[in-house]
């Protein structure tokens, strides 16, 4: 009996919060920048966009603040919202919740651009095929008649 409750509390200690959304407006495309939180209550200084309610649930280990509020910014994100609304939380013994709205919010900061790739080699490490001396054989960063 004891490993049976054993197994079943590490079975669900291991599940992460899940996500899930009710779409009330029109979805956007999905955004990649950081989702502001505001609890039910505060005050909404800039004009929105609802797009969505938003809710998440854990249990176990992932039934803290940091990860329910994670989960529900990430379904926002999915949504196209760059912000999360009116948001409730509420935990029990061995589980808790968060529910809040999605929504477009004017004037918050764009994503930042995404950080730049490597550089491919220069010119002159380039063999005659147009391949790097520590390359994979089937990857071609450049021509060797591109290079001058």
């Amino acid at each position: 009996m004891k490993r049976l409750v054993l197994a079943l509390a590490m079975a669900t200690s291991c599940v992460h919060p899940t996500g899930e959304h009710a779409l009330t407006g029109e979805p956007r495309q999905p955004f990649a920048g950081e989702v502001k939180v505001m609890v039910d209550g505060a005050a909404l200084e800039l004009p929105y966009e609802e797009v969505a309610i938003v809710s998440a649930t854990g249990s176990g280990l992932d039934a803290a603040l940091p990860q329910i509020i994670a989960a529900l910014q990430e379904e926002t994100r999915k949504v196209g919202g760059n912000a999360v609304i009116r948001v409730r939380y509420d935990r029990g013994s061995s589980s808790a919740s968060a529910i809040g709205v999605a929504v477009w919010m004017d004037g918050l900061p764009a994503p930042a651009p995404p950080e730049p790739g490597p550089a491919p080699p220069p010119c002159d490490a380039l063999d005659s095929s147009g391949r790097g001396p520590e390359m994979d054989p089937f990857v071609k960063l450049a021509a060797p008649g591109n290079c001058r």
